[in-house]
């Protein structure tokens, strides 16, 4: 086996331009195959990591129906037993193409505490600030705006929305953008909820947090939450979401994402295979006289066979090893520019180092087989 791996290791070397090519296909097919997946997995533990911040004890809200726009009933939920606190929200675009990304939220102090914000400047809106029209403003807000200064001279200024006049009167730290709950809080502008309600008589509250309390069973508050709607407003379909529940969810819906991402890599991975068979063809054709001569001198089909398997094999193996540090490269790399805590998984690696192997063996058999199987006469001929 030493010989034949040898002989090819001289045979690869023999032919670099040649081997380089094979070699650039499965690597970038391995590196795609292990770089999307340790991403998908990183963003999912990241996503789990950022709601766990924010607490187990979280309940959100769902309201499919929106005839009840009074902000009353969603607050009279902190009379439930087990719920600590409550934090209902309305959300709404800020309406400008060349700042599609900004959006709106129309809070109570509550959402404060429940998302466990923290203000950079200034205050945030208060329960008593009713229909006034105040913003609290998110860390993203001034660049977008393209605002020069300190932090300080943004409160007092005064800002239209939508064509609404505003003070600005706080200016949050920047935060982890909650993926977990769909929001993105770094790049919103937060009003009171009455006065975001009052702006737009189609506007209603669809979503809402709740705290519950540390004794609470997780389950039986959602329920006892479903119920309190049922019973004060039969209308409104309500779907409340633990925190357990989310993140199972989450993990559920990373799982086929990187099966999706392991799927749509594997097909330059098949590219790449594909290519190391034609270039193991070609060497056949081009070796035809170095074949003859081997049979002539004793060597048997199976010694043909293993020699040019054992090329195949080599190069898939040199470019798995390869397509791995390139993807662990990548993956780093997209880890620190996210700011994501960067970790490799072994079983990509692993899958990576396998399939890169059965690559060289079947794509690498039918060249084999055919080298072995030429006529030593018709091969002295180069014919």
């Amino acid at each position: 086996m030493n010989v034949y791996i040898k002989e090819a290791g001289r045979s690869l070397y023999a032919n670099k331009q040649r081997t380089i090519l094979s070699l650039i296909g499965i690597v970038i097919g391995i590196a795609s195959v292990i770089s999307l997946v340790s991403i998908g997995t990183i963003v999912t533990a990241e996503s789990t990591r950022q709601f766990r911040q924010l607490g187990t004890d979280l309940v959100r809200l769902t309201f499919r129906e929106k005839e009840s726009r009074s902000p009353e009933l969603f607050l009279d939920l902190i009379s439930q037993p087990c719920v600590h606190a409550v934090a209902p929200y309305t959300s709404g675009n800020y309406q400008s193409a060349e700042l599609w990304d900004l959006s709106m939220l129309g809070v109570t102090h509550s959402f404060y505490d429940v998302t466990k914000l923290t203000m950079q400047a200034g205050r945030f809106i208060s329960d008593l600030d009713d229909k006034q029209h105040f913003v609290v403003i998110g860390s993203g807000i001034p660049e977008a705006l393209k605002w020069q200064g300190e932090t300080t001279n943004f409160i007092g200024k005064e800002i239209v929305i939508n064509g609404q006049q505003y003070t600005i009167i706080g200016v949050l730290q920047q935060t982890n953008s909650m993926k977990s709950i769909n929001l993105s809080l770094n790049k919103t502008f937060f009003l009171p909820i009455k006065r975001h309600l009052a702006n737009q008589s189609t506007l209603s509250i669809s979503k809402e947090m709740a705290r519950m309390r540390s004794d609470a069973d997780s389950k039986s508050c959602a329920r006892d939450l479903e119920n309190y709607f049922k019973i004060h407003s039969p209308q409104m379909k309500v779907e409340a979401i633990t925190a357990d529940q989310l993140i199972d969810q989450m993990r559920e819906q990373g799982e086929m994402f990187n099966i999706l991402l392991a799927a749509i890599a594997s097909i330059s991975l098949l590219v790449g295979g594909i290519g190391i068979m034609n270039i193991m063809l070609v060497s056949v054709s081009e070796r035809k006289e170095e074949i003859g001569i081997r049979r002539a001198l004793g060597a048997k089909q199976k010694d043909i066979r293993y020699q040019f398997l054992i090329e195949s094999l080599l190069l898939s193996i040199i470019g798995g090893i390869l397509g791995i540090g390139f993807g662990s490269l990548i993956t780093y790399i997209t880890a620190q520019i996210n700011n994501w805590d960067f970790f490799m998984l072994l079983w990509p690696m692993l899958m990576g180092a396998g399939v890169s192997a059965v690559i060289g063996v079947f794509f690498g058999f039918f060249p084999a087989h055919q080298a072995a199987n030429l006529d030593p006469i018709v091969a002295l001929r180069g014919e």
